[in-house]
């Protein structure tokens, strides 16, 4: 038990928990580029400063390690900018389609046809249109519940008036 209290009082824990699903993809990505990146380029900067070194060529190599780590750096930034261009393709999306099943959730049916993403072939378009589904399912329902219920009223009137 206090195993699971020491997790539920993480502070990495709580900043996933407090956060939106953006920012825990955004940093998620993040940091696993940055782990894969610094991981290898650290790996390789030893293995060649190792071989440097038994060379004898240390000295004469600190320029082209000096150049190394800069590129790496690059490459971990370029790395970020993919991820947030990626992130946001994915994201905005879904954020969109949530917002309308929220509405849809809350009694809001006028939401038909509003979404771009309803014209996209891949599963966010799937998942947009299926939402939209069951948009129009409600209304239906709604429709043949109000005319049962004219039909219950027009039913009961001629009944009354039968009973007069």
């Amino acid at each position: 038990m206090q195993f699971l209290e020491r997790i539920t009082n993480n502070k990495i824990v709580k900043f996933f928990d407090s956060r939106s699903i953006r920012t825990k993809f955004f940093v998620s990505l993040g940091l696993l580029i940055f782990i894969l990146i610094f991981g290898l380029t650290y790996y390789f900067y030893l293995e060649l400063s190792n071989v440097l070194k038994a060379a004898g060529l240390e000295a004469e190599a600190a320029p082209i390690l000096k150049k190394f780590g800069l590129v790496s750096l690059g490459a971990y930034l370029f790395g970020l900018f993919v991820v947030v261009v990626s992130g946001l393709f994915v994201s905005n999306p879904i954020i969109r389609i949530t917002g309308m099943a929220d509405k849809i959730g809350e009694g809001d049916l006028t939401v038909d046809g509003e979404l771009p993403e309803l014209k996209r072939g891949d599963e966010i378009g799937v998942l947009a249109r299926a939402i939209r589904k069951m948009g129009d399912n409600h209304k239906d329902i709604i429709q043949r519940v109000r005319e049962l219920a004219e039909n219950v009223a027009s039913s009961s009137e001629e009944l009354y008036a039968s009973g007069e």
